[in-house]
């Protein structure tokens, strides 16, 4: 007679999953598309392309839209994760960032070809390594402090998306000009 072996997953382990589902759909939508839509869809690549053009730091009023843009995201996933709602909305957010990633690094690979993961890196390089860990707090306080607002959890990714929206406004530039500039 024959065990039926039930995999229990932790909920790190949901969250990749997520994640990867997220890179192969967002993968699979743009290589899809046709043709006229990738290219209408490579905004990022043009966006980024203007950005590397722009001086250095961007000014006042960049700041203060990336500060919005950040905090309204973290606010987001904070509140979430004191709902009864977090495991499932941290898998979705968990769909969606790989969803978008791959979906950017594949317009970006599809218009600068080989180049393409260059720039995309290039244009979420050095603040990304500071948003990661401010949202992945907030996603292990949605899942181990359930209907509990952890302090100090909130205020170590506070401290690390300040950190991260000083390096989006006033070191990425560096690296975009300087990329632009090789490409």
């Amino acid at each position: 007679m024959a065990k039926h072996m039930r995999i229990r997953l932790k909920y790190e382990d949901r969250l990749v999953l997520f994640f990867l589902a997220g890179v192969a759909f967002g993968t699979a939508a743009i290589n899809m598309m046709s043709v006229p839509a990738r290219e209408e869809a490579g905004y990022a690549g043009r966006l980024f392309a203007a950005a590397s053009q722009l001086e250095y730091g961007y000014g006042k009023g960049y700041l203060i839209a990336v500060s919005r843009q950040r905090i309204l995201e973290a606010a987001i996933l904070w509140f979430t994760s004191i709902t009864v709602f977090s495991e499932t909305g941290f898998h979705l957010a968990a769909f969606y960032g790989g969803f978008s990633s791959s979906a950017v690094l594949s317009v970006m690979v599809c218009q600068k070809g080989i180049f393409g993961p260059f720039f995309y890196l290039a244009a979420i390089f050095p603040q990304y390594l500071f948003y990661i860990p401010a949202w992945l707090l907030a996603a292990a306080a949605g899942e181990r402090y359930r209907n509990r607002f952890q302090v100090k959890m909130a205020l170590v990714s506070l401290l690390l998306l300040g950190i991260g929206i000083g390096a989006e406004v006033f070191l990425n530039p560096f690296f975009v000009r300087n990329i632009m500039k090789s490409g």
